[in-house]
């Protein structure tokens, strides 16, 4: 076999980096492609977006104007006249009609005993709880709504604990119930994107069954001040038109969640408009008797949806009542001082047996924290 030379292997060797050059040009030039086609599409989508979200029908003022704009929530006292509703031409309305959408005594047990009304208290508080969350509901029941650990006889607030059906605890539930006459039923599925109707559900009751002056609506994991709520409400002149708590007034935190796969998920359906009315958020707002009646009204006309404090929210500004704002309600216990317990009355994430710390720390502010009768004056 005749054997190459060495002069006659150069062209061969000369064909392999110009090959591999080749390929890395071609690579890259791939790469560059998907890169520009991204890029590309990302923009389009974003446009497309951007003109579908623009282009979805609101729903219309009575006046035919559509709504962007909204009254904001105020703090004030509620010594003082309530804040005024400001521009509400501006403020998206529904349509009102004499045909009742939904109703949410369909959603009542009806087998189920229910909660005896206090008639002297002032007011209920109802609070929302889950099932299997006895161990929450017993620690309230010893601390702040317990009448006998302010010296009561009888207190001036009454305790109610909402929750829906749950077979596997229902015998559990239904033994409880027994006990301690203050929990409502509902045959609705308890969980968190019946929340609404839950809240609805405790409305209705108040407004039917228990129409004390004031409904407080809070949650399990809450710590209420209740001598300093009742303190509160005692000096209150104007006693109509309240709704108050800590309230959500920015756009950015009252725009409606479109995402499904979010817990806080609403469709333009359920709510059209890009943004809600001003409310209170769910760990704590107080409801004077005559808001309780307009809102368990007016939600026949609107259905439910899930977020249940701007669903209540959205019902409170159908019957032209403007949210109060108030710094009494915190949303965390991190950090507190014993002499801060004689100024909040909501503190919301506390569980268990930190409700016996907190009230316990609250029994010492007002031992030791001085005898400030201004306190309990407003709800600033």
């Amino acid at each position: 076999m005749e054997l190459l030379s060495a002069r006659d292997m150069r062209p061969i060797r000369s064909r392999v980096p110009r090959q591999r050059e080749a390929k890395r040009v071609i690579l890259k030039a791939s790469i560059t492609s998907v890169i520009l086609l991204s890029i590309a599409f990302i923009i389009t989508y974003s446009v497309i977006l951007t003109y579908v979200s623009n282009k979805v029908p609101l729903m219309r003022h009575q006046d035919g104007s559509s709504a962007d704009k909204h009254k904001s929530g105020k703090r004030t006292k509620l010594i003082a006249r309530p804040v005024g509703i400001v521009n509400r031409g501006n403020v998206l309305k529904f349509v009102k009609s004499d045909i009742v959408k939904w109703n949410v005594k369909d959603y009542d047990d009806a087998k189920s005993d229910k909660p005896k009304c206090a008639k002297e208290s002032k007011i209920v508080i109802l609070i929302t709880s889950a099932p299997q969350n006895t161990v929450r509901r017993n620690s309230i029941r010893e601390t702040w709504c317990k009448a006998s650990n302010f010296n009561l006889v009888v207190a001036p607030w009454q305790c109610v604990f909402l929750i829906g059906y749950n077979q596997k605890l229902q015998e559990s539930i239904q033994e409880e119930m027994k006990q301690h006459s203050d929990i409502l039923l509902g045959s609705y599925e308890d969980s968190y994107r019946n929340l609404t109707i839950k809240i609805m559900h405790g409305l209705d009751w108040v407004s039917q069954a228990c129409p004390t002056e004031y409904a407080l609506k809070t949650d399990d994991d809450v710590y209420v001040n209740t001598e300093l709520l009742s303190k509160l409400v005692s000096n209150v002149t104007a006693k109509d038109n309240i709704y108050l708590g800590l309230v959500m007034h920015t756009l950015s935190r009252l725009q409606v969640i479109r995402q499904p796969f979010s817990k806080w998920y609403v469709s333009y359906d359920q709510y059209p408009d890009k943004y809600y009315p001003p409310y209170a958020i769910g760990l704590g707002y107080l409801l004077s008797i005559d808001v309780v009646h307009k809102v368990v009204v007016a939600s026949q006309q609107i259905p439910p949806f899930a977020n249940e404090d701007a669903y209540v929210g959205v019902l409170v500004d159908q019957v032209d009542v403007a949210p109060i704002r108030s710094g009494r309600f915190t949303l965390t216990s991190s950090g507190l001082r014993t002499c801060n317990l004689r100024y909040l009355v909501v503190v919301h994430h506390v569980i268990g047996e930190e409700q016996h710390k907190l009230f316990d720390m609250n029994q010492e502010a007002w031992r030791t924290c001085g005898d400030d009768t201004s306190v309990a004056d407003s709800w600033l």
